[in-house]
This record gives C-alpha cells, structure tokens and sequence, in this order.
C-alpha cells in the first residue's frame, strides 16, 4: 500500500517492487551526482544593478541584492506552468477525439513538481496534431514532440523524409508489399513505429502562405556534428508518418478540445497493447 494524495492505494507485488528498485536508483543517481558537482544550494544570493546616482564627484551604482531558494526564483522569474501544456497524441488504434489515461506509467507528466504516475492525453488526428504544432511555432513557442527515428533518416544531412532511401527500387519490391504504404493503425499494430525520440520543432517552411508546410526545423540532441549544426530538416512527410506526440500550450486548443481534456478520460491499463 501507498500513499497518494492523502489516499491508500492497493498496489501488486511486482509495482511495489519496481517502486522499490526505482527508488534505490534515484539514490544512487543523486549520489554520483552530488560527488561530482556537489549538494544544490538549498538558497543563493541574487544581484541586480539599480539605479545610478551621484554621490559627490562620482556616479555610484546601487546594487539590490535578494535571497532565493531555487524554488522561489523559479515561481518569481521564471514563470513555467506545467499544468498549461497538453500532452496531445495521435494515436492511430484508439477512438479520437477524446482524452485518455495511463495510470501509473512509468512516463506520466510532472505537474506541480510531483510525478502523479499517471499519464494523461488527448487523442486528435495526425492532420489536428500538425496544426497544433504549427500554431504554437507561430504563437512564439516550440513545440516538444516523439517521434520514429529507426529509419528515414539521415544523420549526415539531417533530412527526415520517408523517400529518402530509395528501398524499393532496389529490391524491386512489388507495390502490394512496400512498407511506406502501411497505414499508421497497421505500423503500430506491428510495432514497427513507436515515439522513440524526444526532439523539439522551432520553425517551419511555408513558401506559399496559403499552402501546406514543406518542412519543419527540428533540433536535435545528437550534437552539433549531424544535420546542419545539430538543425534536422524534418518534412512534412515524415511528421504524417512518424510523429505520435507533441506538448502544446492549452491556449492553442479549441474550446471543444479542452473541454474534451478536462473531462473524465478513458482509462487505458499500463500493460495494454495499443
């Protein structure tokens, strides 16, 4: 049994022993970490320049100096609300247009600083998703996103395109067996394509204001000596095909879709097959 929000909850065997070992890892983790770079300041000093003034013949500039812990700094400066992001999803082998839940996965969000457990998501469609993420490109912001990179791309060049590698022309693979033409709701019910990898979209393509994006700007984390200085050009091809999940700014979402959001979700186990 654990406690939950002031509650008990009743867990098997096995979760208590993952919550166990997860635990002790944490431990360890914070050990290494703390060797190396040292405890985190529990406060620290800030200094801001004021303002100038004379005092006889030289100009003084007043410093203001300030307490913080971290936490404080972060609620005064920094301005970050988790709770004002939406986990949006386009999964192909579940109803859209509606949210689900994970309870206790193992990548449920943090919210208010403490891990909940529970992953919670709003199903829309690949094309709804797309538009989201633009709309948020637009509005200043960038947009996390999971998505497939065991094929399509190449690291060199930092193009991800689903024509990139002319697979088909070489094996001369009949047209009723090409992989490229699977559907979403079958790459997944195969488990060929899954969210693999976190990345973040910052810009997009649109030569024709009025026409589809041609492509998206995509930093990666593989460093600066793959794609254009870490910069991957992903198109929108691609996105179509391989992206599965995006973080957006509830501000983006129509009336509709947050109400569907904050309603009670789908429940879906942690060990479904989806």
């Amino acid at each position: 049994t654990i406690a939950k929000e002031g509650k008990s909850i009743e867990l098997g065997e096995f979760q208590v022993r993952m919550r166990l070992v997860k635990a002790k890892a944490m431990r360890n983790i914070w050990r290494v970490l703390a060797t190396h770079l040292g405890d985190p300041p529990t406060t620290f000093e800030w200094r801001q320049e004021g303002m100038q003034k004379q005092v006889g013949l030289a100009k003084v500039t007043t410093v203001i100096e300030k307490s913080f812990t971290p936490r404080e700094f972060a609620d005064k400066f920094v301005g970050f609300q988790p709770n004002d992001y939406v986990s949006v999803w386009s999964h192909p082998r579940i109803p859209r247009a509606r949210a689900y839940t994970v309870p206790e996965s193992s990548i449920g969000p943090m919210l208010k600083g403490q891990n909940t457990g529970d992953l919670h998501f709003l199903n829309l469609s690949p094309e709804r998703m797309e538009e989201l993420t633009v709309n948020a490109i637009k509005g200043g912001q960038p947009v996390w996103f999971a998505g497939d990179v065991s094929a399509d791309v190449d690291t060199q060049s930092g193009i991800m395109h689903p024509e990139l590698f002319k697979r088909d022309d070489v094996y001369a693979t009949p047209a009723t067996d090409r992989m490229h033409e699977l559907t979403r709701a079958a790459y997944r019910f195969f488990n060929l394509k899954t969210g693999n990898h976190a990345m973040v979209l910052t810009g997009f393509d649109q030569p024709n204001p009025n026409g589809p994006i041609v492509k998206f700007k995509n930093e990666n984390s593989w460093g600066a000596a793959v794609g254009t200085k870490g910069v991957f050009h992903l198109y929108r091809e691609w996105f179509q095909q391989n992206v599965f999940q995006v973080i957006i700014h509830k501000k983006f979402l129509s009336p509709e879709e947050l109400k569907m959001f904050e309603e009670k979700p789908t429940i879906i186990a942690p060990n479904a097959e989806l």
